[in-house]
């Protein structure tokens, strides 16, 4: 199975898992690290494959528009229609014209 390492901590982690501790440091072995580099190859690959392609605007419309329970969460989230409007100003008397 391979680990993806796209996130530098899991990359680190791994090659830590991996390390030889000693008095004058740490060492990682070269094929560790190139075990490490076709493990995230292998990962980008299957992500490139499995991964959804973008879609147009007129194909993300109309699948939410087959989509039956958004569809009704939208129409359940419909303003209500607005109420008589009030005059900021007080209106002014005709006999004044």
């Amino acid at each position: 199975m391979t680990q993806d390492l796209h996130n530098l901590n899991d990359a680190l982690a791994y090659l830590e898992s991996k390390a030889v501790h000693t008095g004058q440091g740490t060492f990682v072995r070269m094929d560790d690290v190139k075990e490490a580099m076709r493990q995230a190859a292998d990962a980008r690959a299957i992500e490139r494959v499995t991964a959804p392609r973008p879609k147009t605007m007129e194909q993300a419309k109309r699948m939410i528009r087959s989509d039956e329970d958004l569809m009704k969460e939208f129409q359940s989230n419909k303003i209500a229609p607005p109420g008589h409007s009030v005059p900021a100003i007080v209106p002014e008397s005709p006999s004044r014209a």
